[in-house]
């Protein structure tokens, strides 16, 4: 591993999603710079679209990491990373859990 997590925020969860219980995903790429931050963070999925997006980008920008032993010279590093949206007794799992792998 090339980056641990220094700082990680939780998104917050849509009201709307909430209340109809719906689960997804939002998967990025991203780059982490020499100073810990997300660069220019790209949603390559989303599941379901639109629906999660705003809040996990929010979420994702306010992360910090920090190099790991095996990054002593702190260089970039690329990496994709999913921000999951789970809700009990979700009313699309199935579809939830095929698209998002959860």
């Amino acid at each position: 591993m090339i980056t641990g997590w220094l700082k990680k925020i939780a998104p917050k969860y849509p009201q709307q999603a909430n209340t109809k219980k719906i689960s997804g995903c939002v998967e990025f790429s991203l780059i982490i710079d020499s100073s810990g931050n997300a660069i220019n963070p790209k949603i390559i999925k989303a599941f379901p679209e639109g629906v999660f997006d705003i809040q996990a980008t929010r979420a994702i920008e306010k992360w910090k990491w920090v190099p790991t032993s095996t990054n002593p010279n702190r260089q970039p590093v690329a990496i994709t990373i999913q921000l999951d949206f789970v809700v009990r007794n979700s009313s699309n799992y199935k579809d939830a859990y095929k698209n998002c792998k959860i």
